[in-house]
């Protein structure tokens, strides 16, 4: 009857109840919340892509500058509380002599972070710019542990992977294969944990005109070996055109630039 209220039972009211609690799961009420905007996550921001070239997801990229001047008192109220970059293809310029310096604005590599979707060159998306982000990258040896900007043009923005190299993003998942790979990283700027000096042995005479040196019974100086193996030997670059006898105590050191390890010192 009009006018009168009818009273739920306790079995009702909690039918009632968990029906519009399922409605809202579903969308099914005109409840509303907030867009959700790029910066809801702290560690996802705002990107514009200033380079040459539209940027893939998950590409490796440099944070130049900021997209505007926030002591602009014209910008100051629009982007004090929207974080947004300028940003390009994370790559080491190798210079003029090694195929030409890399175009675009701002120094390479800048802070790091990986792109959380395609950006259109002259467009704008979303970054992520510290903690786990999936990213495409190139394995260059085994176990992969630090990712880093690479130093060939041609893979500009495809961060290279190893077990030692420059400060760059940690590698989650640990990739099995060489090659391009999907990864999850940590983005950031790491060290790897894996020693790159190392005292040895000459496994074999050296002389002065040998270009390369086998190497064994390594000892980690600045972090953990890859392989304890006493037995097992590596190639070494003898650049300082070194000489000594077979067995003789010696220093060698991981180039991240040229990947390869390098021997600094035999003993006299």
């Amino acid at each position: 009857m009009a006018g009168k209220f009818h009273v739920l039972k306790t079995n009702e009211y909690r039918f009632v109840k968990d029906s519009a609690n399922q409605a809202k799961l579903e969308g099914g009420t005109r409840m509303r919340t907030p867009p959700t905007a790029p910066g809801v996550d702290s560690n996802v921001i705002t990107a514009y892509n200033v380079d040459t070239v539209d940027l893939i997801r998950g590409a490796g990229v440099s944070i130049t500058t900021a997209l505007r001047d926030p002591s602009d008192a014209n910008s100051l109220s629009s982007f004090l509380g929207r974080k947004a970059v300028k940003v390009k293809r994370a790559l080491i310029n190798p210079g003029p002599t090694s195929g030409g310096a890399y175009p675009g604005e701002g120094n390479a590599p800048g802070p790091l972070a990986i792109t959380y979707e395609a950006i259109p060159q002259g467009g704008i998306g979303r970054i992520v710019v510290s903690g786990p982000a999936y990213a495409i990258v190139n394995v260059v040896d085994t176990p992969a542990a630090i990712a880093y900007p690479t130093s060939t043009v041609d893979n500009a923005g495809i961060l290279d992977a190893g077990v030692a190299g420059m400060p760059g993003c940690q590698v989650l998942t640990t990739p099995t294969s060489s090659g391009r790979v999907w990864a999850l990283l940590n983005v950031g700027s790491f060290t790897s944990p894996y020693a790159t000096v190392y005292r040895c042995q000459l496994a074999s005479t050296l002389l002065t005109g040998d270009a390369t040196v086998q190497v064994d019974n390594f000892v980690p100086y600045d972090g953990v070996a890859v392989n304890y193996d006493p037995t097992a030997a590596t190639t070494a670059t003898n650049f300082l055109s070194l000489e000594g006898d077979e067995n003789d105590a010696a220093l060698i050191r991981w180039s991240a630039h040229d990947l390869r390890w390098d021997l600094l010192e035999v003993t006299c």
